[in-house]
């Protein structure tokens, strides 16, 4: 795992979950409007299931670096400090660990991708019991 997750006492920060999918890049572009907006530093989340390969981890690091940067081609602010890591596990989980001290979770909404599925389903539901910070959910349609 790559741990690079701000900790508590450090400047505020941002989650935003980030699986690959139109909806997470456009929940990408949000947080860092929104961490810039804050002066907040921006935190993407991956997460990964174990599999056979052994190679989910960094598959799952490549795939939030090329969102991150898909995000940023489309312009708008971003903040200085922008961090990624992936997790394994069960995604309401680890959103739930990566926002614990975090000032907002952000997360897009569309089907085709883990976020979307959780929304659509009723994993979220139990999520937000959990979750003790504000939550956004972007519709793939937002722009700036």
């Amino acid at each position: 795992m790559n741990d690079t997750r701000p900790t508590p006492g450090t400047a505020p920060f941002i989650v935003v979950g980030v699986d690959g999918s139109a909806s997470s890049v456009t929940a990408l572009r949000y947080a860092a409007a929104e961490a810039q907006l804050r002066g907040a530093a921006l935190h993407a989340v991956g997460v990964y299931i174990y599999g056979d390969s052994g190679q989910e981890a960094e598959q799952a690091t490549q795939l939030v670096n090329d969102a991150v940067a898909t995000a940023r081609q489309s312009g708008g602010s971003w903040p200085d400090e922008v961090t990624i890591t992936v997790y394994e596990g069960a995604v309401p989980d680890v959103l739930h660990r990566a926002s614990t001290h975090a000032v907002l979770l952000i997360v897009g909404a569309d089907a085709h991708g883990f976020i979307g599925r959780l929304i659509q389903g009723s994993v979220l539901p139990a999520m937000t019991h959990h979750v003790h910070v504000p939550t956004v959910i972007v519709p793939t349609h937002w722009r700036p």
